[in-house]
């Protein structure tokens, strides 16, 4: 049932918001809605959380798609169906895997107001869409010291800042400074620096001054530092 209400609750504002993100990995983009046959849940045995147990023993994460063809409106049907796979990020290469492979079920555990969870052995990220989401394992994540950074899509462990299911290679955390939005109305973060790198979500802006960086309102640009202007991370 938390699920559920999760997704009612999350999934109209999550899809908004989506249109508006810079997203890098296709897989991560707004999906379309779906026809699935829904599944048999007599089949499947709770395991914990949103996690079941198929009559082969197989582990499987049990999702729910928007119904309705693809190019139709929304009508806020949910379609439950079971997924077995996780994805793994390596570079820009993203590969399935099984989520017995990963998923310690005895120690699984959500973090509240965010996309995260984590075991004993891994954080993961859950990007909510139409289609019924991708859980993705944050490669790199110390799950001991993993916690909620500033919104649902930020993560900070005790070495390493996080965009979602993507590590911010370089960021020292021990310098970092979140850029908040200088409109009080957005509750989005979209840019972090340390002393001499910036971010904008999980792609570093190349060559980009971070002692003077800083965020702009009302421009037709949304952040500057000494040498440039810059827009959605680009330099205009």
């Amino acid at each position: 049932m938390k699920l559920w209400i999760a997704i009612l609750l999350v999934l109209p504002g999550a899809l908004f918001f989506s249109c508006k993100e810079k997203v890098k990995d296709r897989s991560l983009q707004p999906a379309q809605f779906y026809n699935r046959e829904p599944a048999d849940d007599s089949l499947y045995k709770n395991a914990t959380w949103q996690f079941f147990y198929n009559k082969n023993g197989q582990l499987c994460e049990k999702k729910h798609a928007m119904a309705g063809p693809a190019d139709s409106a929304c009508n806020c049907e949910l379609v439950g169906y079971y997924d077995s796979t996780i994805s793994v990020k390596t570079g820009n290469s993203i590969s399935k895997k099984l989520l017995r492979e990963f998923i310690d079920v005895p120690t699984f555990t959500e973090l509240d107001a965010t996309q995260y969870s984590k075991d004993k052995n891994h954080v993961y990220y859950y990007d909510l869409n139409a289609a019924g989401g991708t859980r993705f394992v944050v490669t790199g994540a110390d799950p001991a010291t993993f916690k909620r950074l500033y919104e649902y899509r930020w993560g900070i462990d005790s070495n390493h800042v996080f965009f979602k299911a993507s590590m911010l290679e370089g960021l020292n955390v021990k310098k970092l400074q979140l850029l908040y939005p200088t409109d009080t109305s957005n509750q989005f973060l979209f840019y972090v620096k340390d002393d001499h790198h910036v971010f904008f979500q999980d792609e570093k802006i190349t060559d980009a001054d971070a002692p003077s960086f800083k965020l702009i309102n009302n421009q037709a640009w949304d952040a500057e530092d000494k040498n440039s202007r810059y827009q959605t991370g680009k330099r205009q």
